[in-house]
């Protein structure tokens, strides 16, 4: 409602903004992709950022092409070099695009490379922001998974990181260690070297505010730890307990339906359920949660609680 009175009495789009990027994360945050994705794209417009309403095989394969044949000779020397970025409009779409990419990827993948061509676009035209560094990761993650050019990918990834150290972007740090050590490093260090940044990623945003990010750092980790083993399983099921309870004591009701998730199939694994091949207990059932999930046309919660039964499966 708040959101709604300031830009019903705003002047101009500038003052707007802020009220637009609380309704985009609000929105992403309350697992209403469509609706954050939708109000994103609209704001990227009324920003002279327009975005076509189809974004087809043949688009993502220009954008893609295009993209890498812009990036190919830079460095991350040649990058830092570049003048700061000025514009306000331009830095209000690097925000937007920041701020709904996450929704992207989980409901509308096939927007994510087209924006991120976008925003790297403007980077490279317009200047050097904090974000760019966001920018230069996300086309990372898509360079790594699904395009499958690793070299590249981590080359890409390595720009961004630079550009977090330029300008010691501490409120990103939660987005920039997701996408180095849960995409990134992966391939090319140990995952017992990549499991304790994620930890790290998942505090950071809960300190800066970043708690979609915050989450998505745990579930990583989550991930991770179990298929790789590093972490024995009582060690994990503490360091997820923990995580529950931080989020549990901010009200993060939306997280918590994901943590349940994990924190139950660690303790199924360790034989601390009634039936430890049921994925179910004192706070979770995953047959109830699924048909949450359905109702709600939460894809993203659909897919983590399928992930746990098939480990659970598995192991």
């Amino acid at each position: 409602q708040l959101c709604t009175k300031i830009l019903e009495n705003s002047r101009s789009l500038q003052d707007q903004m802020r009220a637009y990027d609380t309704q985009i994360y609000s929105l992403s945050y309350r697992n209403e992709m469509n609706e954050a994705v939708r109000l994103g794209l609209d704001v990227l417009g009324k920003l002279g950022e327009p975005v076509p309403r189809r974004v087809g095989t043949f688009i993502n394969i220009r954008e893609l092409i295009t993209t890498r044949r812009m990036l190919k000779r830079l460095t991350w020397e040649d990058v830092l070099r570049l003048r700061p970025l000025r514009k306000w409009k331009k830095a209000a779409a690097l925000q937007t695009i920041n701020l709904v990419f996450a929704a992207v990827l989980r409901c509308q993948p096939q927007y994510a490379l087209f924006l991120t061509a976008k925003g790297l676009k403007i980077t490279l035209r317009d200047g050097l922001s904090p974000l760019s560094a966001l920018l230069f990761g996300f086309f990372a993650m898509i360079l790594l998974n699904p395009v499958g050019a690793i070299d590249e990918g981590i080359r890409c990834e390595e720009i961004g990181y630079r550009i977090f150290e330029r300008f010691q972007a501490y409120d990103l740090r939660s987005r920039i260690l997701m996408i180095r050590y849960a995409y990134a490093k992966p391939w090319t260090d140990s995952m017992d070297k990549c499991l304790p940044p994620l930890l790290t990623g998942a505090s950071s945003g809960l300190l800066t505010g970043d708690v979609e990010f915050a989450f998505i750092n745990s579930y990583a980790y989550s991930i991770d730890a179990l298929l790789s083993g590093f972490v024995p399983l009582k060690i994990h099921l503490e360091n997820m307990t923990n995580l529950k309870k931080q989020y549990a004591a901010l009200g993060q009701e939306t997280v918590m339906f994901y943590l349940h998730s994990a924190v139950q199939l660690a303790r199924n694994l360790l034989g601390m359920a009634r039936d430890v091949r049921v994925l179910s207990g004192e706070d979770f059932d995953a047959q109830d949660s699924l048909k949450t999930c359905l109702v709600t046309n939460n894809a993203a919660g659909r897919e983590f609680i399928l992930l746990s039964q098939l480990f659970l499966a598995i192991f």
